[in-house]
């Protein structure tokens, strides 16, 4: 029997799910039809002009793609060149400048998320990040390759500005009030460090639950 969630080649073409409907032409003539995806045999498919059942097979989609192949009826992986990996690694590198930037320009403005001492953390970082654009890798092994440099962390919060946070998030309140409570303790989560980016979302996300609770 047909797989109705399986892909399905039609006279050689890129492989899809197979349609309702479906007929061939008998050999004396008659035009034959068949509805229903789920009632399809293997023979009424072939008869149609499908072969299959197709899997889209696993890849690496940063490195390679896959294609369809038409003649051979499989699909063929094939690997992407030196210069489609350089020109999305120099976006890579550029991306990453760019965000340091507005980064250390946000410690500036606001020395809330960071100490002197991971300023400079930063700053070696974008350093490493203006070499690199400096000094591109020269094949496709070394793209592939490549090691980043670790982004650094930002400061811990003190446990009194997480309680703190915390304990504000205890009271029956919406996402807008939580959002406030971040902003009056002069807080965004997109600049926290992961450990308390994590507790602070999974208290939020209580207060929430326990407000929709007490609502209904």
């Amino acid at each position: 029997m047909a797989d109705p969630n399986a892909l399905y080649s039609y006279l050689g073409n890129d492989p899809q799910l197979l349609p309702h409907l479906i007929s061939w032409t008998e050999e004396w003539g008659q035009i034959t039809y068949r509805s229903d995806v789920n009632t399809f045999t293997d023979e009424e498919i072939q008869k149609a002009g499908y072969t299959g059942p197709y899997s889209i097979p696993s890849y690496d989609i940063k490195y390679e793609t896959v294609n369809w192949n038409n003649e051979t009826l499989q699909y063929d992986i094939i690997e992407k060149s030196y210069d489609e990996l350089i020109q999305k690694f120099i976006e890579n590198v550029d991306d990453l400048i760019y965000k340091v930037e507005n980064l250390l320009v946000q410690f500036i403005l606001n020395p809330t998320y960071v100490s002197n001492n991971k300023k400079t953390e930063f700053e070696s970082y974008k350093t490493k990040l203006s070499d690199i654009k400096e000094n591109l890798p020269k094949t496709r092994e070394e793209i592939v390759n490549f090691s980043w440099p670790e982004i650094p962390e930002y400061d811990r919060l003190s446990s009194i500005t997480i309680d703190t946070i915390v304990s504000g998030f205890s009271t029956c309140i919406n996402t807008n009030e939580l959002n406030m409570i971040m902003l009056a303790n002069d807080l965004d989560l997109n600049y926290l460090h992961s450990d308390d980016q994590d507790i602070i979302m999974a208290a939020g996300d209580e207060a929430l639950k326990k407000n929709t609770q007490s609502c209904q």
